[in-house]
């Protein structure tokens, strides 16, 4: 398994939001948390989409380089989702990836946002695989 790069705990854009990625059960599943703060909220008081989309890029990032070789990294290569309902200030979302293919170069996932028992987001999340040149 890759590791992050040590420059970067701390100081990453999950820190930021506030992500909290939950220890891995099994290889093909990934698990967040996100607790809605007014950094994450658009003017209305709720989730802002934007940050739903960066939720899921950043846990199913996770997920992939749970899979990697040492020296692979992951990118995101493409990023698409669905707002079905609004998270108000202070909830606490949970998110939950799920690997849907597992290529050489490519893993693709699938991602629910809930809040309690509804369904906020749904993304589909695709990321490259690459070893970075020296």
């Amino acid at each position: 398994m890759t590791e992050l790069p040590a420059p970067l705990l701390g100081h990453s854009f999950e820190d930021y939001l506030g992500i909290r990625t939950l220890p891995a059960v099994q290889d093909d599943v990934a698990e967040a948390e996100l607790e809605v703060t007014e950094r994450c909220c658009q003017p209305f008081g709720v989730v802002h989409g934007g940050v739903n989309l960066a939720l899921a890029e950043n846990l199913a990032g996770h997920g992939s380089l749970r899979l990697c070789a040492p020296g692979q990294g992951v990118c995101g290569m493409q990023v698409s989702g669905s707002h079905v309902a609004p998270a108000p200030l202070g909830s606490v979302l949970h998110a939950r990836a799920t690997l849907l293919h597992r290529g050489a170069r490519t893993h693709v996932w699938n991602v629910d946002i809930t809040c309690g028992s509804t369904l906020v987001s749904t993304v589909r999340v695709t990321n490259y695989i690459f070893t970075p040149k020296k």
